[in-house]
């Protein structure tokens, strides 16, 4: 190699090292700069503006269709415990959840009008009746709120007439629910949040003012007009059980006939009542 060629050939890595540096530096830059950038600072305005945005992309969630893996978290079993589920969702609240295990039904869940109809075929029994977002039911180990499962998204009842109060939590958004209007007031639910107003966690205090229900969501998927997470974690602290949703084969706002959620009584099944008079 002469010289020359050997000169121009030691520019040629000089100047690409040169640009590799800058881009780095500059890519550093803008990174650290995206990091520290300050969240806006809390106004009445800003409050209003996150709970709108909060409210408007759950609006948009119509209906909902999905296969769903449910890994569960309980004392009863060594390691976590994977089933699978068809899940049917229909706003404002109506619900049908088939779980199973291998190739066994665990239970058949229809919810609507506040109403639950709870099919357990290994005990040919349909727990029915009015519930309230306190009672818990169970089996093969598994105890679970039916409540949680069906307002996921409902923020809208939690935010009706209550006093809100929005702060920072390190690069993210909380707002606290109180309910101003009972003696004294009481805490309801914090809610976590991104500069995107995409939901992070979701966090219910109980009446008695401990933990009570833990929602996590991650990995949105952006559809035509929303935002859907493609797992989400509900953790039921006192019952010690936590489930892990993840979404498989998604839909969302497509049509659902009615009739997917009507409930036909198993033959010979004996019904249980349950919560109130069914």
């Amino acid at each position: 190699m002469t010289t020359r060629v050997f000169k121009n050939y030691t520019r040629i890595i000089a100047a690409l090292f040169l640009i590799i540096i800058a881009g780095w530096f500059t890519g550093c830059d803008a990174t650290k700069h995206a990091i520290i950038d300050p969240l806006p600072k809390v106004t009445p305005e800003l409050v209003t503006e996150a709970r709108n945005a909060l409210l408007a992309n759950e609006s948009k969630i119509r209906t909902i269709k999905a296969r769903v893996v449910i890994k569960v978290r309980n004392p009863a079993f060594r390691t976590s415990t994977k089933l699978n589920s068809i899940l049917r969702f229909k706003r404002p609240d109506v619900m049908r959840m088939i779980v199973s295990k291998l190739t066994f039904t665990i239970f058949d869940m229809t919810h609507a009008d506040n109403q639950i109809w709870l099919y357990v075929p290994q005990e040919n029994r349909v727990y029915a009746g009015y519930f309230d977002k306190t009672m818990s039911v169970g089996g093969m180990g598994i105890t679970f709120k039916p409540y949680d499962l069906v307002n996921i998204f409902n923020y809208n009842n939690i935010f009706k007439d209550k006093t809100l109060y929005m702060e920072q939590d390190d690069d993210n958004w909380v707002i606290r629910i109180i309910d101003t209007e009972v003696e004294p007031a009481r805490h309801l639910a914090n809610l976590y949040f991104d500069r995107g107003y995409l939901m992070l966690k979701y966090e219910l205090i109980a009446d008695t003012g401990e933990l009570g229900t833990i929602f996590k969501f991650s990995d949105y998927q952006e559809f035509a007009d929303c935002s859907f997470p493609q797992t989400i974690e509900i953790d039921w602290p006192q019952d010690k059980t936590t489930f892990q949703l993840d979404f498989r084969e998604l839909s969302v706002n497509h049509e659902l006939p009615d009739k997917i959620f009507d409930f036909n009584k198993p033959l010979n099944s004996e019904i249980i009542p349950i919560g109130g008079i069914y």
